[in-house]
């Protein structure tokens, strides 16, 4: 392998620790590999900085990086300010949006995610209402949905409990939206991708991608800069799996007005 140029801290702890590895998958630009209990993957060294991710660049020099950890992502005080910071990142790019972030701009999803559009809102209308029970139920309907590594469902579903998770830290959502991210990912493990069902595990824990840690620190320091930028890079993560998160997240934090039809 060559020298690792960023690695995240499940992934050092997990070569620490030792064990045997075995390839899970190996793909064009990645390979996943399972060592002891943990997932991880080595990827080029334009991705993202991730927990379980191992970046690599043929001429990195040979020092061991620090492992990258990031901070438990956190929203509190007032919401309404908050809402208007995402709102006005989200803004910029939703013109562009891919994937189940075209309802972001009052856009029915193309096929089969048209199929999906009625637990989609529902789900909306349960974050946006802290209705834990009803966000169970639509959530599970949604895992799975779609093709590829990570699909859509999984990655947008992961997002908004990345969201909870933020606000329950900060006093401005149920902490049982925890319970209900532990349910959904255990969910997940019979219904989806063995690579996806541990990374929507991860974003319900709170613990993701670095582009959406940085975007939560944005809007909670309001640094509309910043907010920007992280949502540039978030949304150029995979084919899609960036916009779908971006998607999960605005539903998260806005619930049902973050895809609400536009009037003319």
């Amino acid at each position: 392998m060559s020298n690792p140029e960023s690695i995240g801290a499940l992934a050092e702890a997990a070569i620490r620790r030792g064990g045997v590895p075995s390839r899970v998958l190996a793909l064009s630009a990645s390979a996943y590999w399972r060592i002891g209990c943990e997932l991880v993957w080595i990827g080029e060294s334009a991705a993202a900085p991730h927990p379980r991710a191992i970046t690599t660049k043929c001429d990195a020099p040979g020092n061991t990086p620090r492992p990258w950890r990031p901070r438990p992502p956190r929203l509190s005080g007032d919401l309404r300010p908050l809402r208007w910071r995402l709102r006005a990142a989200l803004d910029e790019i939703v013109p562009e949006a891919r994937g189940l972030a075209v309802m972001l701009r009052g856009a029915a999803p193309d096929a089969p995610f048209d199929l999906a559009s009625k637990p989609l809102r529902r789900f909306a209308s349960a974050c946006g209402q802290d209705d834990i029970a009803a966000a169970f139920d639509s959530g599970s309907t949604l895992i799975g949905l779609g093709p590829g590594l990570t699909p859509s469902g999984d990655d947008f579903i992961g997002a908004a409990l990345f969201a909870k998770r933020a606000l329950a830290a900060g006093y401005l959502a149920p902490k049982t939206w925890l319970a209900a991210g532990r349910r959904l990912a255990v969910f997940a493990k019979s219904r989806t991708t063995t690579v996806s069902a541990v990374l929507l595990a991860d974003l319900a824990a709170g613990r993701s991608f670095a582009p959406l840690h940085d975007l939560v620190e944005a809007i909670e320091k309001d640094d509309a800069l910043r907010a920007r930028s992280a949502l540039r890079r978030l949304v150029a993560i995979g084919h899609s799996s960036g916009w779908d998160m971006a998607a999960g997240f605005a539903v998260g934090l806005l619930g049902r007005s973050a895809i609400a039809r536009r009037r003319a």
